[in-house]
């Protein structure tokens, strides 16, 4: 349920996120963050947010807010085909299986 996500602490842990990333980024890191503590960090940083935000992400759906958009035409549909199937350093979806 969404009014349990603290967003003050979910706003610290997104700058932080977002500055760890942006030195990830640097021309020359070969992708890695500098310092395995740093590295680290952020993979553990990025399951912390994912949870945080996963009840958002799920209200969201049941209300059908989350849309996509495709490329082929201006189709859209909702998200009810793609179902949240758990945390591998961020949030991860797949297309819903029909028996």
């Amino acid at each position: 349920m969404t009014s349990t996500i603290n967003f003050t602490d979910l706003q610290a842990k997104m700058s932080l996120l977002c500055q760890l990333h942006a030195e990830s980024n640097i021309p020359g890191n070969c992708g890695l963050i500098g310092t395995w503590d740093k590295r680290t960090r952020y993979i553990e940083l990025r399951k912390e947010v994912s949870a945080i935000l996963m009840p958002l992400f799920t209200d969201l759906n049941f209300t059908d807010m989350l849309m996509l958009w495709t490329k082929n035409g201006d189709n859209t549909s909702s998200l009810d085909t793609l179902e949240f199937n758990g945390l591998n350093s961020g949030l991860q979806m797949s297309i819903k299986e029909y028996n």
